[in-house]
């Protein structure tokens, strides 16, 4: 009889986040039974349905900063409303895991072992509550890159460094496009449309090299949506294209479930977080394709793109720089299908799902049989 897991997540789209938590259930289905918490319905739940495990829609606490900011603090409503009867039913499993820490039911002390997937960098304050909070709870912690587990304080028995994973999309018949500086250049930011991930710092970056009259002709796809909540950022961004007069070569293409297409029409893959990425999918996922990435150099996206050799860095929070490394890029100075090519390679090398599923798997069954990781 297979052992039960239990895994909880914070949303429904699919975001990065989301596609993590289809990496989990991959690596997972065929060793053991699985049921997946959502706090709503959406698009993953389709996901998750298509490869027949049970999910269900669960009144979650859910942490977001932007209530902690207004002094909404329902979740904690939540939490103290469901705790027992989510101990309960959470006991009835060999292992629970949340995929993100703002999964703020984790805090409940459990007698079965509990993993904490922790994809989140915070500040100093914040991260020192959540190390408490692991300690208290008895969690056990999985890290999806080196700079996340840095922001931490836990026992190393208790914690382990299993880098995210992406699965190959790159088949055969997709034909790989080759880089061409001499005409107009594709570039793509997608993600969340929220202040940390850095699209006015891009927006700037283009403005200046429009007032600079640089020969560097672009068009630039913005693929993603707004957390409810965050309007007032959406607003001032389409302000700001507005004062650059950059209307004409951006393009708000909103979410898309099945983003595909909109890396293999790309160029460039732009990725100018302000805030240290805990991982960085986004450039992965841009490597798995082929892609020239450009990183803020910081968090996950400086562990992953080795400069100049399979992408680009530039200095964080600085429009001049990322300006500079674009039109760098475009010099001619590299050969920048090579620098593609070294993205693949690094990507097969580091962000397989094959070597993440191995090495998953290996984690979860020593955490369940010797109540430790490896």
């Amino acid at each position: 009889m297979k052992q039960k897991i239990l895994l909880i997540h914070q949303g429904a789209e699919l975001y990065g986040s989301d596609r993590s938590l289809l990496n989990v259930i991959d690596a997972f289905r065929n060793d053991f039974e699985i049921e997946v918490w959502l706090p709503y319905e959406g698009e993953l739940c389709k996901r998750i349905a298509k490869k027949n495990i049970n999910y269900k829609i669960k009144n979650l606490s859910i942490l977001r900063l932007v209530d902690v900011k207004k002094g909404n603090l329902s979740f904690l409503k939540k939490l103290i409303a469901n705790w027992r009867s989510f101990k309960i039913e959470a006991e009835s499993f060999d292992l629970v895991l949340l995929n993100t820490i703002v999964c703020f039911n984790f805090i409940i002390p459990l007698p079965i072992p509990k993993i904490v997937y922790v994809r989140e960098i915070k500040g100093k304050i914040t991260s020192l509550v959540f190390s408490l909070l692991f300690y208290i709870s008895n969690s056990f912690l999985f890290f999806n890159s080196n700079p996340t587990s840095s922001h931490y304080l836990y026992r190393k028995s208790k914690g382990k460094v299993i880098t995210n994973a992406i699965s190959d999309q790159l088949t055969e018949d997709i034909e790989s496009r080759s880089f061409n500086p001499d005409k107009n250049l594709n570039l793509l930011f997608i993600g969340r449309i929220i202040e940390w991930k850095g699209l006015h710092l891009l927006i700037d970056a283009l403005g200046l090299l429009k007032k600079e009259a640089l020969d560097f002709k672009f068009s630039l796809n913005i693929v993603g949506d707004i957390y409810e909540g965050y309007d007032d950022y959406l607003r001032r961004i389409k302000l700001q294209i507005d004062q650059n007069d950059l209307n004409e070569f951006i393009n708000f293409k909103g979410f898309v479930d099945s983003p595909e297409n909109e890396f293999i029409n790309s160029d460039i893959v732009i990725v100018p977080s302000e805030e240290p990425e805990p991982f960085g999918r986004v450039a992965v996922e841009a490597m798995m394709y082929k892609k020239v990435v450009v990183v803020a150099d910081h968090g996950g996206l400086g562990e992953i793109i080795d400069d100049e050799v399979n992408g680009f860095k530039f200095q964080p929070k600085s429009a001049t720089s990322l300006k500079d490394t674009l039109i760098k890029i475009s010099s001619g100075k590299f050969d920048l299908n090579q620098i593609s090519e070294n993205a693949r390679n690094k990507y097969l090398s580091h962000y397989y799902t094959g070597i993440y599923k191995e090495n998953i798997l290996k984690n979860i069954k020593s955490i369940l049989s010797r109540k430790q990781v490896v």
